[in-house]
């Protein structure tokens, strides 16, 4: 089993990638994962559905406020 720690830091389409890679990562081994920023333990069915169910709300946030710097 595998305890997996998010932490991302970085341009919203980083921080998209990190979070569907912890959510495979964590689906692939059987483990869960910790999410630092809502003090949340997910099992690997909820990290798949915690990271498709962001995705849609940090790509609208990113249009309303911007890329911002590259």
């Amino acid at each position: 089993m595998a305890c997996v720690y998010v932490f991302y830091f970085g341009p919203i389409p980083s921080c998209i990638g990190a979070m569907l890679a912890i959510a495979a990562c964590v689906k692939l081994l059987g483990g869960i994962a910790f999410y630092p920023e809502d003090s949340r333990l997910l099992t690997a069915d909820q990290a798949v559905h915690y990271a498709s169910d962001m995705v849609p709300k940090i790509v609208a946030l990113e249009a309303e406020l911007g890329r911002g710097p590259e």
